[in-house]
């Protein structure tokens, strides 16, 4: 076969390869976990495009993130397609053309009810969070290379915390999460009702127990004897946590708007982690590659829904 007929032969391949769409929305973790099944349905030998309809309507959170954050920059191709379906009428026709199936996530957070997508070859447009390492398990190491943090661009603050971070033995993050978790009037979401103040007590119990280390609780741990556990708090609502936590905490409270990012890649530099369920926890505790890191997450991920698949099942869940 000569050179015309080989690049016949491949332009007839990528032909025939089943066309699927991906919708991406929510915040910076929502993201990581739709483009990390994104990648997987690649893997699979599909030509996925994400689409950024509501991220760029409704003007979510940040924006599209994965771009400022990872350098995950739409391909011309992919900016074409994103900006046809975004297209009053004419969008709405070519999505129904292009992809005229369609597969909602069953469940939240639940593999085994969402077992009919390794028949999805068609093509399909998805929509879901699906959150999950059950999701993406097949391109995890892929994912890990995608989600790495340029520790240069951090600002001041949070590149002198992961100086101390780097290499240390003793420190937790903790991420408590708070803000959109409650109504204006006081009451919590789905979100907020899922677990109470009580679950940091019993996480961080759990880890000195696990790790045979104390909680340092007093304003100069260094004064005490043996080895502590120093938790690194990361909120949105740095003033609850000054009130309920002791004043040994460090409370990461510099981080907002486009910088929320460092967080998360703050939480991934740490030893041990209790995530809150939030799925920006969840990745600054999965980034953390180490095998004996120990992580601690809620039970329950929302009120009222079961969400068995969220975790990985090597996570302690309390």
């Amino acid at each position: 076969m000569g050179a015309v007929g080989r690049h016949d032969e491949l332009l007839r391949r990528e032909a025939m390869r089943p066309l699927q769409l991906v919708t991406l929305s929510g915040g910076l973790g929502n993201q990581m976990f739709q483009y990390a099944f994104l990648v997987h349905l690649r893997r699979r030998g599909a030509r996925v495009f994400p689409y950024l309809g509501k991220i760029r309507h409704y003007g979510e959170h940040n924006g599209y993130e994965l771009e400022r954050v990872f350098g995950i920059a739409l391909t011309p191709g992919e900016r074409a397609m994103d900006g046809v379906l975004g297209l009053p009428l004419l969008g709405a026709a070519v999505k129904h053309i292009v992809f005229p199936f369609k597969y909602r996530e069953r469940g939240e957070s639940d593999c085994a009810a969402n077992a009919a997508l390794a028949a999805r070859h068609a093509a399909t447009r998805f929509t879901g969070y699906w959150q999950g390492e059950c999701f993406f398990a097949d391109v995890a190491d892929e994912v890990r290379r995608l989600y790495r943090f340029d520790e240069r661009r951090l600002n001041a603050q949070s590149r002198s915390l992961a100086e101390r971070l780097h290499g240390s033995t003793d420190t937790v993050s903790l991420h408590v999460r708070r803000g959109d978790y409650y109504k204006k009037d006081g009451t919590p979401t789905d979100f907020g009702r899922a677990f109470t103040a009580d679950y940091y007590d019993a996480a961080l119990a759990y880890l000195a127990a696990a790790t045979g280390k104390t909680v340092a609780v007093t304003a100069n741990p260094g004064r005490l004897t043996g080895e502590m556990l120093r938790p690194i708090v990361f909120t949105d609502d740095a003033d609850w946590c000054r009130a309920h936590f002791p004043e040994s905490f460090t409370v990461v409270d510099w981080n907002h708007g486009p910088d929320s990012w460092q967080d998360m890649c703050l939480m991934s530099l740490c030893r041990h982690h209790v995530v809150a369920n939030s799925s920006f926890s969840w990745w600054g505790a999965w980034l953390d590659a180490r095998p004996d890191s120990l992580v601690v997450a809620p039970r329950q991920w929302k009120h009222g829904a079961a969400s068995p698949d969220v975790t990985p099942s090597r996570w302690i869940r309390l």
